[in-house]
C-alpha cells in the first residue's frame, strides 16, 4: 500500500478509496437488510460504531463495521448464529452477524433505543438501566454519545 505524503494526488486516491469502501458496506447493508428504516438504522449504527471503516480497531478490541467483540462474535446467544470464520473485519459477515445480534436485542427490549443500549453497553447493563427507569442521563457518556450520533444524526 502506498504511503500517504499528502500531496494532491495522494489525498485524491485517498478520497477515492474511502468513497469506494463506503459503497462497498452501504450495498451490503442494502443487500442483507430488507426495510429501508432498519438499513438506514444499521447505516447509522455503522456510522457510530465505526464510521464506516472497515478495518478499525477500538481500544477494546471490537473489530470493523459494527465493532464485534471476539467473545461475542464466538457465543453471541439469543439464538443468533455465531460469526462465521476468524476474519472480524470481513465486511459482508460483520454486518450480517452486528445485524442479527443487533435485532435479538431489539427483540429482547422491545425497541431500538434499548437495544442500542445493549449493543454499546451490554444487555446486562441495558436490563439494570430499564429496571432503573430508562432515564439517558444515567448512562455512560459513551453511550450516550453513542445514542445522539445514532439517532439525532442524518445519513447523507
Amino acid at each position: 500500500k502506498k504511503k500517504f505524503t499528502g500531496g494532491s494526488a495522494d489525498i485524491s486516491q485517498f478520497a477515492e478509496e474511502k468513497a469506494s469502501e463506503l459503497q462497498q458496506w452501504q450495498s451490503l447493508v442494502d443487500a442483507y437488510i430488507e426495510e429501508k428504516t432498519d438499513r438506514n438504522l444499521a447505516k447509522r449504527i455503522i456510522m457510530a460504531e465505526s464510521k464506516g471503516d472497515p478495518r478499525v480497531t477500538s481500544k477494546r478490541g471490537a473489530k470493523g463495521l459494527m465493532q464485534i467483540m471476539e467473545a461475542t462474535a464466538r457465543q453471541p446467544g439469543y439464538n443468533v448464529k455465531p460469526f462465521q470464520g476468524d476474519d472480524l473485519y470481513n465486511q459482508k459477515e460483520n454486518i450480517r452477524f452486528g445485524w442479527d445480534y443487533f435485532i435479538a436485542m431489539r427483540n429482547k427490549f422491545g425497541d431500538n433505543e434499548a437495544a442500542s443500549v445493549a449493543f454499546n453497553w451490554g444487555p446486562g447493563n441495558a436490563t439494570r438501566w430499564i429496571k432503573e427507569g430508562r432515564k439517558i442521563e444515567k448512562l455512560p457518556k459513551e453511550t450516550q454519545q453513542y445514542l445522539n450520533r445514532i439517532y439525532n444524526s442524518r445519513l447523507d
